[in-house]
């Protein structure tokens, strides 16, 4: 197993920001219409004249509003098709149809299922990271000297039903950057801002010898957010706090822990083609509506109110 460097990281790092800018471009586009970040432009002087505010047409957020509705937040039915044609068979179908129906609600926990369900329409992917939880699995109080048998093994078996051994975490696609081989997702990177307190905390222990965080930005319980870059390969995966490496465990499950899906595949070989959101279309029929409202708002504002003098406007 060849391990991934810090320069390696990095370097990698720059070159996906680089190759799916576009990508960031379509989806912040997206979202500043479906948030009504951009106004319509209106002349400074007319502006102060008339006292009018930009009309903002919410097509985009309605649109996505309607198209999330069609599907709901109710989690997938599961449909698990027969190994073979005995009774056996099928009976082992039911019961992993079942397993699934109470697995996924306890899988994505705090509407992360939900908010890959919008990520789908809004930015034309859903992804989702699944990692064990086998430290909150394997956490039950030993067995105590006066404790029966009996009363362990049902403490053991309760504790067991209250915890998933698994979960899911949203991620925006805007902050996910893959690379594939032949084989599929061969590394994953995903780059985002995250409070520098917490993770002085939880990672200032696992810092090599006499480096600080805070040698390389702000004070080291203040300041701005702290850039946190997660890089996982088949083999491994590292965490990286401001480009110092914090964090590196040994990825034991055989594959990249990313579930991901399309809203719109193209035949594009590019991958940072792939996923399309499905307002994208409309963007320029949104501003074209609420640059024309607006125009008919300030008219109508001018007729309305006529004034002796106008001086010009431009």
């Amino acid at each position: 197993m060849t391990s991934a460097s810090e320069d390696y990281i990095t370097e990698l790092r720059r070159h996906l920001e680089t190759k799916y800018s576009p990508r960031n471009e379509r989806i912040k586009a997206v979202r500043d219409r479906r948030n009504l970040r951009l106004e319509p432009y209106i002349p400074p002087k007319f502006k102060a004249l008339t006292q009018m505010k930009p009309f903002q047409y919410p097509l985009v957020a309605d649109v996505l509003r309607r198209t999330t509705a069609i599907l709901g937040i109710q989690h997938p039915v599961p449909t698990v098709i027969p190994l073979g044609i005995t009774q056996d068979d099928i009976k082992n179908s039911s019961l992993r149809e079942k397993w699934l129906t109470q697995a996924y609600p306890r899988l994505f926990l705090h509407n992360t299922y939900a908010q890959g369900l919008d990520s789908l329409f809004e930015a034309g992917e859903a992804i989702w990271q699944v990692r064990e939880r086998l430290h909150e699995w394997h956490d039950i109080e030993p067995k105590g000297l006066k404790e029966r048998g009996k009363e362990y093994l049902a403490r053991t078996y309760r504790h067991h039903q209250a915890t998933f051994p698994f979960r899911a975490r949203y991620v925006d696609p805007a902050t996910w950057y893959p690379v594939y081989d032949e084989d599929g997702l061969t590394e994953v990177m995903e780059v985002t801002k995250r409070e520098r307190l917490p993770v002085m905390q939880r990672y200032a222990d696992l810092l090599p010898h006499g480096l600080r965080l805070g040698d390389r930005g702000p004070a080291f319980y203040g300041g701005e957010d702290v850039d946190f870059t997660e890089y996982w390969s088949r083999e491994e995966c590292v965490y990286l706090v401001d480009n110092t490496e914090v964090y590196r465990l040994e990825n034991n499950y055989g594959q990249v822990p990313s579930l991901y899906a399309y809203a719109i595949i193209n035949s594009s070989q590019d991958c940072q083609d792939w996923g399309l959101s499905f307002t994208y279309p409309l963007l320029a029929l949104q501003d074209a509506i609420s640059n024309l409202i607006t125009m008919w708002m300030n008219w109508g504002f001018l007729n309305g109110y006529p004034m002796l003098v106008l001086d010009p406007v431009a």
